[in-house]
């Protein structure tokens, strides 16, 4: 019971550090965090996971020091620091779906029963999901941002934060995780997760075994509170209740998330932890080969159409122009190719940006761009002083950059149209584009009208926002302001 107890308080400890990483994007500006030194704390946060590291052509101390611990411990991190596996934790609704499906109130069996001799199921499907978002990987397809547990927590929590109808997607996501919660403890991790299967597969040499002693009773109750089906029961019942009991057992460590549910409701006593020495059955992790073959020579196949086909980045044909040349990103960030590669969604630079100005774009960047952040100068503008989405970026997709660097930092270009603009076109005396430009990048000629100067015009989207000419979306040029800004890459 203590132990469970020590968990509880260890899980809501790292829920609590992790809020405060959003938090401190959200409220610390560029201050840096205390907590680790100068560091902030957010990308410190976001990096423990070893594949966005990786992926991002490097692995901080902060992954390495988790792939350690995991071989050492196994997949604590799932059971003791994961902020989705933690909200799993506290609304347990499979214990609703039991109490609905126990023989006192229906003859239904579970949806999900304890699983039976090698229990495979469809617990090796988040290992080849992990594969095939690897392969994609490789083919500049970051798809794993959709699915890595610490990216959608954070996504939710700064597109909700900015007020973004976007955030009602992940949102919903939420709800429907917590809904498969219903039909089984902790289904994400037990199924789709592949930060878990990373991690289960570091955790196959885990040197912190669970230890069933032989002379353990056949009751059943360690297989039942499992929450990932990490201990199993033989294929024949038989061998369990004819006095085998614990040496018919198999342990998956792939699987446990040292939750300490099955040592804790023992009522013999006879599961404990240690190290090395161990006489219970441990249960290799088993993938069919036809699977992995599958999974590799259709995921490259899949990823390679896409990349040759025009809808996997702006540079198709099948794009319209206006869609490229409308397409703005954040200041200081990568070249294009580079920016979709690095950028995990993580929605940070949405949440801090003061102005409100950054939003998840569709397709404009192509299905690569999926997610990423576009700046949408009608809905907000780039703050002159401000360098918070590069403060806050954990994988550098978006620069560092100073208050001095930021004014030089060309994020598009104003173009005037002047068959929309009140002084060109109706000879109305307007200025507005002249006197919110703080770049000086609007001039006036003889006649009062105002004109780009283009060598001093970064791309801020002052002048657009507050341009008065209606605007009618973004899809027809005619709908637009009198003053827009274009992409320059």
């Amino acid at each position: 019971m203590k132990g469970k107890v020590v968990r509880k308080f260890v899980q809501v400890l790292f829920l609590i550090v992790f809020l405060l990483s959003l938090f401190e994007a959200l409220w610390e500006g560029t201050s840096p965090s205390p907590i680790l030194g100068g560091l902030k704390l957010l990308p410190s946060v976001l990096q423990l996971d070893p594949f966005i590291s990786f992926l991002n052509r490097g692995l901080p101390i902060w992954a390495i020091g988790l792939l350690v611990l995991t071989i050492i411990l196994g997949r604590f991190f799932c059971g003791w620091v994961c902020p989705l596996g933690t909200l799993l934790d506290f609304f347990p609704l499979y214990k609703i779906q039991k109490e609905m499906t126990s023989p006192c109130s229906s003859p239904t069996p579970p949806l999900f029963p304890p699983p039976v001799g090698e229990g495979k199921g469809g617990v090796n499907f988040k290992y080849y999901l992990l594969l095939f978002l690897l392969i994609a990987s490789l083919f500049s397809w970051q798809v794993y941002y959709v699915f890595d547990p610490l990216v959608i927590f954070s996504k939710v929590f700064f597109l909700s934060y900015s007020f973004q109808l976007s955030a009602f997607v992940f949102l919903s996501l939420i709800f429907i995780l917590l809904f498969l919660n219903f039909l089984t403890s902790r289904f994400w991790c037990r199924f789709i997760c592949p930060l878990g299967a990373l991690l289960g597969i570091f955790s196959q040499w885990k040197l912190l075994k669970l230890q069933i002693d032989e002379s353990c009773p056949p009751c059943e109750k360690c297989v039942n509170l499992c929450p990932t089906g990490a201990i199993s029961l033989p294929v024949s019942s038989a061998c369990w209740h004819n006095g085998q009991g614990a040496k018919s057992l198999k342990v998956k460590p792939a699987e446990c998330i040292l939750c300490l549910k099955c040592s804790s409701a023992c009522p013999s006593g006879m599961i404990h932890w240690g190290f090395f020495k161990n006489k219970t059955h441990q249960a290799e992790l088993d993938l069919k080969r036809r699977y992995l073959l599958g999974t590799l020579v259709g995921g490259g196949l899949l990823a390679l159409g896409i990349r040759k086909s025009g809808i996997f980045s702006t540079r198709g044909e099948s794009f319209g122009r206006w869609k490229n040349a409308r397409l703005l990103r954040p200041p200081g960030s990568l070249l294009e190719e580079e920016f979709v590669k690095r950028c995990i969604r993580c929605g940070a630079c949405m949440g801090v940006c003061p102005n409100k100005a950054l939003y998840p774009s569709i397709l404009e960047g192509g299905i690569s761009g999926f997610w990423s952040p576009r700046l949408i100068p009608v809905l907000g503008y780039c703050e002159e002083f401000c360098t918070l989405c590069g403060q806050v970026c954990p994988t550098q997709a978006i620069k560092r950059f100073s208050q001095e660097e930021k004014r030089n930092l060309k994020i598009g270009q104003a173009v005037l149209n002047q068959s929309r603009c009140l002084s060109w076109s109706k000879r109305q005396l307007c200025l507005i584009c002249y006197e919110f430009c703080s770049y000086q990048a609007i001039g006036i000629d003889k006649q009062g009208r105002p004109y780009v100067k283009s060598e001093a015009c970064v791309g801020c989207g002052s002048c657009e926002h507050h341009c008065p000419v209606e605007w009618f979306g973004y899809a027809h040029h005619k709908g637009e302001r009198a003053i827009c800004v274009f992409s320059v890459s």
